[in-house]
């Protein structure tokens, strides 16, 4: 009996002390599962194949972009980064802010002088500037398709450097794509997207490019023969801007000729939804 409660008791010492160097090279490791939303803090950060600086980058996020973190560990964060498994430094990382925000740093690049009539390129060369692209607004308005007839469908009608009378001067979305898609692939023409769709986008990080109307004034709403034998429902006073954050109440703006502003859910639909529901994200 006695030789039984030693041996028991000598089980009871040696799983107890297994259990304390689990959990003491656990606590070393500063090891954390489950997974997490995280919002990049920096204007850049580096992705990598591995946890150290040693390791491969593979890409690159932006402030205010959202990360899924499965797990940490001195000082790295295992990420979901493109259907992949890949690594960033914590310290990069704070908790995401509520559902209802998500505000992205997108540079602003200012049209003018160069582009008068160039807001579609302009407001592409930010998009993909935010999305690591070093790439100028000139650069991108000329690597445009060209209308071959007028019709913004098929690409740029006249010249986004000077304005040109009798012509309605603009690119759609269905043109303005295989622009967007040199740069980043997965750039997608949107057109006939919900706020609900723009808004989901901006949540995971992608802004868009939208056709709406100078300042969100109410839009000048008529038809316009675009080379072709058929009318098209066109806006009068188009402008073409960015939309890179959301929250609760408002929609934010990057706009290449009047810098950054926000405007009301109601309003930005309203211009949105008349203006035909045309827009490009860049992913």
């Amino acid at each position: 009996m006695n030789r039984r409660k030693k041996l028991l008791k000598n089980v009871v010492i040696a799983t107890s002390l297994a259990s304390t160097l689990m959990i003491t090279s656990i606590a070393n490791k500063s090891i954390s599962f489950a997974d997490t939303i995280k919002s990049v803090n920096t204007s850049a950060l580096n992705v990598r194949s591995g946890a150290g600086t040693n390791y491969k980058k593979i890409g690159t996020l932006h402030k205010g972009n959202k990360v899924t973190v499965i797990s940490t560990s001195n000082g790295w964060s295992k990420i979901k980064f493109d259907g992949k498994t890949a690594y960033v430094s914590s310290k990069y990382l704070s908790n995401a802010p509520s559902n209802n925000s998500s505000i992205l740093n997108v540079p602003f690049i200012n049209q003018y002088p160069n582009l008068p009539l160039g807001c579609e390129a302009t407001s592409l060369a930010q998009l993909l500037n935010y999305k690591g692209v070093s790439v100028a607004k000139t650069k991108i308005a000329d690597e445009m398709l060209k209308s071959p007839n007028k019709n913004p469908n098929l690409g740029f009608v006249g010249s986004p450097y000077r304005n040109e009378k009798g012509i309605f001067q603009t690119i759609y979305p269905k043109a303005l794509e295989s622009t967007a898609k040199k740069y980043r692939p997965n750039s997608e023409d949107i057109t006939g997207a919900s706020v609900d769709t723009l808004e989901k986008e901006l949540k995971k990080g992608n802004p868009s490019v939208i056709w709406v109307s100078r300042n969100f004034s109410n839009p000048e709403m008529g038809y316009w023969y675009e080379g072709t034998k058929d009318q098209m429902w066109v806006n009068k006073n188009l402008h073409v801007v960015a939309v890179t954050g959301v929250d609760s109440n408002y929609f934010y703006i990057t706009d290449p000729a009047q810098g950054k502003y926000k405007v009301s859910k109601s309003k930005f639909k309203d211009v949105y939804y008349t203006v035909g529901k045309k827009a490009l994200v860049v992913r």
